[in-house]
């Protein structure tokens, strides 16, 4: 192969990266406007959850890069107060559930996808602690106080779905947070959200060493007729509501 030719393929490699990373960013930015409806950047079947956690390749989750994201949710959660029922969708292995030890709550429910993840999980449950397989839990299983959901959004076939099922399962006046990773077209995520739950909070975290990040937020239901500063219902000592 001459020199030419060579030049010329690399050439046209570099224009060919260049226009996939400009089609990307086109189609994020679409996605944040509305034009695109949003596309999950992870596709992956149960199958595939249960074969990374059974070789423990999920094990990176519990490391210091990821701190900062259970860190700010369990400090909206201390900020609620109270004992409220919680709902983890997404739990894996239960890790927040862990971390969650200086919390006050009346009862824990984690649900994932990985049947792999749920059997290590089951080592933390207790007369609190539940954990079950699956996407969402079935109706009995709640209403909630708090829902919490960390990388969880950009992750399922249908966010709004998702969404529609946290409002039915919390209490009026339920809190939800969430932690959602930067990425192409995450703002189409924040406006789903929005668009159900009002926002009280949010913050970004970025780790500086890996050059990722998230923003963490915490919503309310909303409740016709009720002001921002009103309770949230539990069946224990409810949580005082965001504000």
């Amino acid at each position: 192969m001459n020199e030419g030719v060579a030049s010329d393929r690399t050439r046209g490699g570099r224009i060919g990266s260049r226009l996939r990373r400009l089609k990307s960013l086109a189609s994020g930015r679409a996605m944040d406007l509305g034009i695109l409806p949003y596309r999950q950047i992870v596709t992956r079947e149960p199958e595939t959850w249960n074969a990374e956690y059974a070789t423990d390749g999920l094990d990176h989750y519990a490391g210091l890069p990821l701190l900062s994201r259970s860190t700010l949710l369990l400090g909206y959660l201390d900020y609620l107060g109270g004992s409220p029922e919680v709902l983890e969708i997404g739990c894996g292995v239960g890790l927040l559930r862990e971390r969650m030890e200086r919390s006050s709550f009346a009862r824990y429910v984690g649900i994932d996808v990985s049947a792999v993840a749920i059997a290590r999980a089951e080592a933390l449950s207790d007369e609190r602690t539940t954990f079950l397989v699956g996407e969402l839990p079935p109706a009995e299983v709640g209403p909630f106080d708090v829902v919490v959901m960390s990388d969880v959004l950009q992750c399922v076939s249908d966010p709004a779905r998702t969404l529609d099922s946290v409002r039915s399962s919390l209490r009026r006046g339920g809190a939800l947070l969430t932690a959602i990773s930067s990425h192409r077209g995450d703002g189409a995520l924040h406006k789903l959200v929005e668009h159900r739950f009002e926002r009280i909070d949010s913050v970004f975290a970025r780790n500086e060493q890996k050059s990722f990040g998230w923003r963490v937020s915490m919503y309310r239901l909303p409740t016709d007729g009720s002001s921002r500063g009103s309770s949230l219902p539990g069946s224990g000592t409810s949580p005082r509501s965001p504000s």
